[in-house]
């Protein structure tokens, strides 16, 4: 008889997590579901609830049954007598993080086998991080979750929202005028003037300014609420959900592989940063004065992390249409003319050409930095076993990286 564990969080179980159960449990003989749990964390969910919820989801797999864990997952695997952990896997960056929990889970116990299942590509963008954060800003998440789930989550939020909405209210009523006010008064046109000019709707100018605001602007003006770290974190989601659904439904229709390294390609921080440039935004963005002195308007992280934010804000304010609008005009063509030198990652193709022959590593020197503090200019050289590749210059690390990295590449391939 095979067993396997399932372990996750589940906080809350998605349908992705549900496909990926039924799967395993025609798979093996039985399937135990495991709900690996932290008490320092804060959690959506008391492990009773996750419990509950999963076990009425599971009902009709007879096969499967549900457990806590607290602690080194291999060792309740063990106690159960299991000779298989399986891992769920959406995309490259999760199965290089597993192969690493792989091997350490082979040092505690090189009985136990771990096993990767990827998921469907319907559910590769979603994860139980990206639902609660939906969820806390107000978003209907029944698409991502089981109906018994999104109810439950529904009402946590609600009785959450009741406590805090009073108070809440009243501090962004004052924020946003002040917030208005700032922005209106550091330039002359602004983003809600861009977004009229574009036909693309908003009503909550709040969410905007927040979208703007770079850390380094917040700590100098009090009057502002909050960056736009956590609105580009939903702009991330927002952004891998609709390039996934683009690339899908793409003709003649592109492998899982070839639709990983493409989207890779299209939502990295250069391109990002590109697009924001298209598009004007740099304008827009809400900076400190030693940031703007030291030229993080041009910066590619700062463009990619406003263009994520305003992204996530549009999204929570009007839905996926303004978002649509935005991503057909800058994305799509960047699907169709992939060969775009900004949205090639010579950093992979190279070290998959010298994987290709050997296990070793690539590394990266900084050679100089030339120019002013506020356009500053990097060489990098891209080594192996000490031997120059490829030198490259840019205007960040990152892209001079590239660059050296091109230049390796070119030569390698000829």
């Amino acid at each position: 008889m095979t067993k396997a564990v399932f372990p996750g969080s589940f906080d809350p179980v998605t349908l992705g997590h549900l496909h990926l159960i039924k799967r395993a449990a025609s798979l093996y003989d039985e399937v135990i579901v495991v709900i690996a749990y932290n008490s320092a964390k804060h959690a959506l969910f008391s492990v009773e609830e996750r419990k509950a919820l999963l076990e009425e989801n599971l009902r009709s797999a007879a096969n499967v049954r549900v457990d806590v864990a607290e602690g080194l997952l291999v060792e309740k695997v063990k106690e159960l007598d299991a000779e298989v952990m399986l891992r769920g896997v959406r995309d490259v960056q999760d199965f290089i993080y597993e192969k690493q929990i792989a091997w350490a889970n082979h040092e505690l116990d090189p009985n136990i086998e771990t096993v990767c299942m990827f998921a469907n590509e319907g559910y590769g963008a979603l994860s139980s991080s990206i639902i609660r954060e939906f969820a806390s800003y107000g978003k209907d998440v029944s698409r991502y979750v089981p109906a018994n789930v999104a109810k439950a989550i529904a009402w946590k939020y609600a009785d959450k929202e009741e406590k805090h909405s009073n108070n809440r209210k009243e501090k962004s009523s004052l924020s946003s005028a002040h917030a208005e006010t700032a922005v209106v008064k550091h330039m002359e046109k602004t983003m809600f003037d861009w977004l009229k000019e574009n036909n693309i709707a908003f009503s909550r100018k709040d969410l905007i300014i927040e979208a703007l605001t770079h850390t380094s602007y917040l700590n100098e003006h009090k009057e502002m609420m909050r960056d736009n770290e956590r609105l580009e974190f939903m702009g991330d989601a927002v952004l891998q959900l609709w390039t996934t659904e683009k690339l899908f439904h793409l003709e003649p229709q592109l492998n899982e592989g070839k639709m990983t390294t493409l989207r890779s390609q299209l939502v990295c921080e250069a391109a990002l940063a590109h697009y924001s440039r298209q598009l004007g935004w740099g304008q827009f963005l809400l900076l400190g004065v030693g940031e703007e002195r030291t030229g993080g308007r041009e910066r590619d992280s700062l463009l990619a992390d406003m263009f994520e934010a305003m992204l996530g804000a549009l999204y929570l304010d009007q839905g996926m249409e303004p978002v649509s609008m935005i991503l057909e005009r800058v994305l799509t063509p960047a699907i169709d003319e992939p060969k775009n030198e900004v949205l090639i990652d010579y950093k992979t193709k190279l070290q998959e050409v010298v994987q290709a022959d050997s296990r070793k590593t690539l590394q990266y020197e900084l050679l100089s930095t030339q120019g002013p503090t506020n356009h500053p200019e990097f060489e990098m050289a891209v080594l192996l076993d000490g031997i120059v590749l490829g030198k490259g210059k840019g205007n960040s690390k990152k892209r001079a990286e590239q660059m050296a990295a091109k230049a390796a590449f070119e030569k390698m391939a000829r």
